[in-house]
């Protein structure tokens, strides 16, 4: 079983429960929140490229796993979901987006080769 058929599409995202949707922005913002603490700290260097990395791989995880749309679901989830933008953003807006734009591209795919 490949990754695509583990994470079968259904609808506009990827197919999780409410609680697993709350986790996932919680590691995330994690991981956020530990690259912006470097990021501050010794600020951007090469020694640094995997924080350097990290708004990029957030906004591809933000819009694969379809945490916005699941952030509606719970006070929780949305406070999360504000928290993990704002950092990654404060990071590198442009790679926030970029990320954001390459995984809606790759859904864009599996979503036009699934048969009708």
């Amino acid at each position: 079983m490949n990754f695509v058929q583990r994470n079968a599409v259904q609808g506009d995202k990827p197919d999780i429960t409410r609680s697993e949707t709350l986790w996932s922005l919680i590691l995330l913002e994690n991981d956020l929140v530990e690259a912006l603490a470097m990021f501050r700290i010794f600020g951007p260097s090469v020694d640094n490229q995997s924080h350097a990395l990290a708004p990029w791989w957030a906004g591809y995880r933000f819009t694969w796993q379809g945490l916005q749309a699941d952030s509606d679901v719970s006070a929780a989830c949305a406070d999360v979901a504000v928290s993990v933008c704002r950092m990654a953003a404060e990071m590198d807006e442009k790679e926030w987006l970029t990320g954001v734009r390459q995984a809606e591209f790759e859904l864009s795919l599996i979503q036009s080769d699934e048969p009708e």
